[in-house]
C-alpha cells in the first residue's frame, strides 16, 4: 500500500500520530533549558610551528611529520590534520567527544616539549592553542607578513588595525594572539 493511500484510508490514524508528535514536541520544549550561550566543551587542539625561509616540503619533512607521528598515540585523538606553508605549519588534532581536554592539552605540551629539542636550531617553540567555542570570535582576521618578514614586522599595522575597529560603536571587544614583542632583559 502506498503512503498517500494510507494516508487516505486511514486519516484518522495519520491525525493521531501527528497530533502525539506535536504533544511530545511541545512537553521536551518545555522540559528542555535553553541556554543563548551555551559552554561547548572544545574538542580541538591546534600546533603552529613558524621557522621563517623553510619551504613547505621541507617544513613537512623536518617538522610537521615528525610531529604528527609523536602525537599519534595521544589518548583519545580521531583525527589529525596539517596545513603547512612556507616557514609555517599548523597541526590540528581532533579529539573524541568525551574526552577530558585538559588532560588532552597537557598531554600534547608535553609531547611538543620531548620533540622541541629536535626541531632546528633557531626556531620558536611551536604554540598549543586550545579552542574554546564559548570564547570564539564574530570575525577572525589572520595577518601573515610577506615572504621574507618576520611575524614582527606585521605587528604595527595590527595594532592600528585593532585600534581602528574599536573606534567602531558596534565593536564590544577586539583580541590580538600570536604577536609577541621581543623583549631584552638587563
Amino acid at each position: 500500500m502506498k503512503i498517500n493511500e494510507f494516508c487516505r484510508k486511514k486519516s484518522l490514524s495519520v491525525l493521531m500520530i501527528c497530533l502525539g508528535f506535536l504533544l511530545f514536541g511541545f512537553l521536551s520544549m518545555s522540559v528542555m533549558e535553553l541556554e543563548e550561550l551555551p559552554d561547548i566543551e572544545s574538542s580541538r587542539i591546534s600546533i603552529i610551528c613558524e621557522y621563517s625561509g623553510l619551504p613547505p616540503e621541507e617544513m613537512e619533512r623536518i617538522i610537521t611529520a615528525p610531529l604528527e607521528e609523536g602525537l599519534s598515540g595521544t589518548e583519545g585523538l580521531s583525527s589529525c590534520d596539517s596545513e603547512i606553508a612556507s616557514g609555517y605549519s599548523r597541526t590540528d588534532l581532533s579529539f573524541l567527544w568525551g574526552t577530558d581536554m585538559g588532560s588532552a592539552a597537557v598531554s600534547v605540551r608535553e609531547a611538543v616539549d620531548l620533540f622541541y629539542p629536535y626541531m632546528p636550531t633557531g626556531m620558536e617553540k611551536p604554540r598549543v592553542e586550545t579552542f574554546i567555542y564559548s570564547d570564539a570570535s564574530a570575525i577572525t582576521l589572520a595577518a601573515v607578513p610577506a615572504a621574507g618578514l618576520s611575524s614582527l614586522m606585521a605587528l604595527s599595522p595590527v595594532r592600528e588595525l585593532k585600534n581602528r575597529i574599536l573606534d567602531l560603536d558596534e565593536t564590544a571587544l577586539v583580541r590580538t594572539t600570536g604577536l609577541r614583542e621581543r623583549e631584552v632583559h638587563i
